[in-house]
């Protein structure tokens, strides 16, 4: 008994001896994972495989000296132990199992004859991270040096179903890769920079490639993509010098920025022609020059197409393109004129950002949404007219235009974005309609004193009161149509032109009424002339008795005939009738 005993606290030791050990090591693997690159990386990593594996063996050796089962369940922060003594039982493992990683509880059964370890074959180059759903398997990292690398189909009998962020970054030693047919998704950055790689086939239920997935992949020559992808993201392809031969189904509908740029393939297509399209997006422009029209199978322009295009001058986006993706024409230095057609719905951010010879811009009402930095730095554009249709100003989007004098934006937008206007310098007059509500943070920073211009009581005035604006207080539209038309019926009241005191104050009362209009009114008056016309008849009139044989009409140029007493104002045409 008291040897059996002994046995018994010797297993305890050797157990707390290994728990020390992985905490030691669990430790470590965290330094070490502090300096891991996590570029856009949203993956988890467990670093605890391989250690509960050792702990695991230690348990069960000394178990089985001691006639005793030992059972332990790993997590990420803690070991458990049981020892229960057993009559013939010892729990076993090899080499090729570990336990769950990310199991946080355990099942242990106990009985007077056995008890059992459970665990799960798995491939210990690879670590993974369970999907928060439960129903499948990413690959989180590969730490091996194979040259030819097969990915399970499963670990832990759930399915392998992405390949995460960073996973094989830099992974040089690798020339060929097989990835199972469960794989839907390749994170970013996954393969970026294998340098070695010259071969991989791509699974058949594969339905999107990231951005970055295979930037950098010099050694590649031909990729096959299968017809279950839609979606390629940025630079998915980018710098794979070498990569002459891609197929791309027409299943995909989404291609990222400079997803293809810089490889051998992107040169012998736009060798063909400089504008390259793939299933109708014009994915890239930068070897055009002079003015170009896009052509009309076109129906988007992906993100950076042109971007950095030194040649481009004018551009014509004609009405089948509904969209401009991110950085379109960012850095189009040249780009002095482009021309948008209705039937464009959206504006992506920077699209026209550094375009610094563009000098006006008309976007569309067809445009229901334009992105952040839209014009941004576009220092010589001095006329802008926004669509009616559009609800917000986005952050930047107008920022460092320094020759825009003055902008009105249309009714319907309700916010204006953080720096939207901020560094125009040359800014004097902003008008806003009712309808803003919002004016974030810095909105006119750098800007000289601009005037703010809205109707009294509205939002724009007290934000000009706050922010220490002067504030020009506007009629609405409505308001000056009806002040016009009054007084165009003062004016069609003047009627014949007479030499009495009756007709001297309709004369007058029309002439008061016009002098009290504002310009946008007085604009608005469509017989102004007929008052300039009755004034100059009624000073040539003899003092007494005399009456005009007719009332003056409006826009009619007149002659002023002396017959005897009576001073007759005719029309042209009527004289030339006569």
């Amino acid at each position: 008994m008291k040897h059996a005993c002994n046995r018994i606290l010797s297993a305890v030791f050797a157990g707390t001896l290994s728990v020390l050990l992985l905490s030691q090591t669990v430790n470590a693997q965290e330094d070490l994972a502090i300096e891991a690159i996590s570029d856009n990386s949203a993956a988890s990593t467990d670093y605890t495989d391989d250690v509960n594996e050792t702990a695991a063996l230690s348990f069960a050796e000394a178990a089985e000296t001691a006639s005793t089962s030992v059972v332990t369940t790993a997590t990420d922060s803690m070991i458990t132990t049981t020892i229960t003594t057993t009559t013939d039982a010892a729990a076993t493992t090899t080499a090729a199992e570990t336990t769950t990683a990310s199991a946080t509880t355990a099942k242990t059964t106990e009985t007077t004859e056995t008890t059992e370890m459970t665990t799960t074959a798995a491939a210990p180059a690879f670590e993974y991270s369970v999907n928060p759903e439960g129903d499948g398997v990413t690959i989180s990292k590969y730490n091996g040096s194979d040259e030819d690398i097969i990915v399970p189909d499963t670990i832990d009998n759930l399915p392998v179903t992405a390949i995460g962020s960073w996973a094989f970054f830099r992974c040089e030693t690798a020339k060929s890769i097989t990835l199972p047919d469960s794989i839907t998704a390749i994170g970013p950055s996954a393969f970026n920079s294998c340098t070695g790689l010259t071969g991989i086939i791509l699974p058949t239920g594969l339905t999107e490639i990231s951005n970055s997935a295979f930037s950098s992949c010099t050694g590649l020559t031909a990729i096959a993509i299968p017809d279950s992808v839609t979606q390629i993201g940025t630079q998915a392809f980018a710098g794979c010098s070498n990569l002459a031969d891609i197929s791309i189904p027409e299943s995909v509908t989404s291609i990222g920025g400079s997803a293809f740029r810089d490889t051998a393939w992107m040169t012998a297509m736009q060798e063909e022609n400089p504008l390259v399209t793939v299933n109708q997006i014009l994915i890239d422009g930068t070897k055009a020059s002079g003015s170009i029209t896009v052509p009309d199978d076109v129906i988007s322009i992906a993100d950076m197409a042109f971007s950095g295009c030194m040649g481009l001058t004018g551009i014509v986006i004609p009405s089948n393109v509904s969209s401009i993706g991110e950085s379109a024409f960012n850095n189009c230095v040249n780009l002095a004129d482009i021309t948008l057609s209705d039937g464009l719905t959206t504006i992506g951010d920077s699209a026209f950002s550094v375009c610094s010879a563009l000098t006006e811009i008309v976007i569309p009402d067809s445009v229901t949404a334009i992105g952040t930095g839209i014009f941004f730095r576009c220092d010589k554009l001095t006329s802008i007219t926004l669509s009616k249709n559009i609800t917000a100003i986005q952050g930047r989007s107008f920022a460092a235009c320094t020759a825009l004098e003055s902008i009105e934006l249309p009714d319907g937008i309700t916010s204006i974005g953080m720096q939207a206007f901020a560094g125009c310098s040359a800014l004097k007059e902003i008008t806003l309609p009712d309808s803003v509500t919002d004016i974030a943070f810095g909105a006119f920073a750098g800007c000289q004193n601009p005037t703010i211009c809205g109707n009294t009581g509205s939002y724009a005035e007290s934000y000009a009161e706050q922010n220490g604006y002067a504030f020009q207080a506007q009629t609405n539209a409505d308001e000056d149509q009806a002040a016009a038309e009054k007084v165009i019926a003062s004016i069609n009241a003047i009627g014949q032109i007479e030499k009495t005191e009756e007709c001297e104050k309709a004369i007058n009362a029309a002439r008061t009424a016009y002098d009290a209009l504002s310009d946008n009114q007085k604009a608005l008056v469509t017989n102004y002339d007929v008052l300039e016309e009755a004034e100059s008849a009624y000073k040539l009139l003899p003092q007494t008795g005399v009456t005009g044989s007719r009332s003056v009409s409006a826009g009619l140029a007149v002659l002023l005939i002396l017959s005897g007493s009576v001073l007759i104002i005719k029309s042209r045409k009527e004289v030339e009738e006569e």
